[in-house]
């Protein structure tokens, strides 16, 4: 299962990157991530492995990006892998696709859900709800693209 957003953001792609190539960052755009720890290692960024721990039920992950794809269109990947049995994210992936265009930069986010961890219920009941349902809240794009161009406007 794959669920894509995509916003765009007026701002330079250094000013993107901060966010998105360092998960300690994530809460400050993703309500759903309520504590990261960067890696015990001395090299932090793409390569390195990051503790995340989101809002529903509670997961941890770990969490390392990997970078993919320059020059652009830039792709960002974060590989999950398991940290604790009782929650499998293992195959789960979120993907940035970053395409510069004329008033800055397009990001699109994919977020690669294997089959194999969603009952087909669920992932019916996901389906429906993405394209009948009001997201409740502001959406972590929205909140990331705001800070984005904020940061970005200041430096500017």
């Amino acid at each position: 299962m794959q669920l894509r957003e995509s916003v765009t953001i007026r701002a330079r792609p250094e000013a993107l990157w901060l966010f998105l190539e360092d998960p300690t960052l994530m809460r400050e755009w993703n309500p759903k991530v309520i504590a990261t720890e960067p890696p015990a290692s001395p090299t932090h960024g793409l390569g390195s492995t990051y503790r995340v721990c989101y809002r529903y039920r509670r997961p941890r992950a770990l969490v390392s990006p990997t970078h993919r794809g320059a020059p652009a269109p830039y792709r960002l990947v974060w590989e999950l892998v398991n940290d604790t049995p009782e929650v499998p994210v293992e195959g789960t992936r979120a993907i940035f696709d970053l395409t510069p265009v004329r008033r800055g930069i397009r990001l699109k986010q994919t977020v690669v859900l294997p089959d194999r961890l969603i009952p087909w219920f669920v992932r019916w009941l996901i389906r429906f709800v993405m394209l009948a349902g009001k997201p409740q809240g502001e959406r972590a794009l929205v909140r990331l693209k705001r800070l984005v161009e904020e940061i970005d406007g200041q430096a500017g």
